[in-house]
């Protein structure tokens, strides 16, 4: 399986969006984060988010709602 990415930096001097997948087995894990608006930290923020939804993915097993407080413990704790 082949995946391809794609972001646009649009008017901002950082492109802060992040783009992450993981194959196990025959699933694909796919998860994008849009940047935050050029804030502090927004380029680091949206990969965390990212490595934390898959890292979340794996180890949840598609409980959705852990996954989702699991991202946002990760970043508040940051």
């Amino acid at each position: 399986m082949k995946t391809y990415q794609f972001s646009e930096i649009g008017p901002r001097t950082e492109n802060q969006d992040s783009l992450g997948t993981k194959k196990l087995n025959d699933i694909l894990i796919a998860c994008v984060a849009d940047g935050v608006g050029g804030a502090n930290n927004g380029k680091f923020v949206s990969q965390l988010s990212v490595d934390k939804f898959i890292e979340s993915s794996l180890a949840f097993d598609d409980n959705l709602n852990l996954i989702i407080e699991s991202i946002h413990s990760t970043v508040l704790n940051f």
